[in-house]
């Protein structure tokens, strides 16, 4: 028995496992790098950015000041009064101007908010476009894989599409305009409308019609 499962052992391990599939099958690869963050610093579309995020960051930064000067005004109004109003009054009237700061931070929360989201509303027009460049210097040079230049530790030159893409884009989208309206999501193309028609009534024949009659009259008598 002991000789019989060696032999079963040996045959297994001598049996040449199923070859896996050619790689050969598949083209060389043609590689490209691109230098997706330089690029999209380096464009004109992120330098003309820049001036109008930095524009309306300091008319936010205004309105915030003149909201903090109106708080402090009310909160030493408040403290003159402290002296004058009855307990309940004053209270009231604490509660109330702390009901005021805490609008006034919602709408510092929500004036960053709108800050942040125009801008990257913004740079994402500008990667929209660098990814059509680089879709379509892939398409003309038979590119069919790009790496990021950060992901790649040793390239030649030549391999770098980034000078290009950058020459590119800079004539494609020399500006975007920043928006502080939030935009409003993508609706899918509307389908045309089939026109239902609905089916013609059958008209019986008289005779038909005649028949069914009779018996229910036939049911009544």
């Amino acid at each position: 028995m002991r000789r019989f499962v060696c032999i079963i052992a040996t045959v297994f391990a001598i049996a040449p496992l199923p070859a896996a599939p050619l790689a050969q099958s598949l083209p060389p690869p043609v590689v490209a790098v691109l230098d997706f963050d330089r690029i999209l610093r380096d464009s004109a579309a992120h330098k003309n950015i820049l001036p109008q995020m930095e524009k309306l960051q300091n008319q936010m930064q205004d309105e915030v000041r003149a909201q903090e000067k109106a708080l402090r005004d009310a909160e030493a109004d408040l403290q003159r009064q402290r002296g004058i109003l009855a307990p309940e009054a004053y209270q009231q009237k604490r509660r109330e101007f702390e009901q005021r700061i805490a609008a006034a931070q919602q709408d510092v929360n929500v004036k960053k908010q709108t800050l942040e989201r125009a801008f990257g509303n913004a740079m994402n027009d500008v990667r929209g476009a660098l990814l059509q460049i680089a879709a379509e210097i892939a398409r003309e040079r038979s590119i069919t894989l790009m790496l990021p230049k950060s992901s790649v530790v040793l390239a030649v030159p030549e391999l770098d599409i980034s000078k290009e893409a950058l020459t590119r884009l800079d004539k494609r989208l020399p500006s975007v305009q920043v928006s502080l309206a939030e935009k409003p999501p993508a609706q899918a193309a509307p389908q045309p409308q089939q026109q239902q028609q609905r089916p013609a009534a059958r008209s019986q024949p008289q005779g038909q019609g005649q028949q069914r009659q009779q018996p229910q009259q036939q049911q009544q008598r």
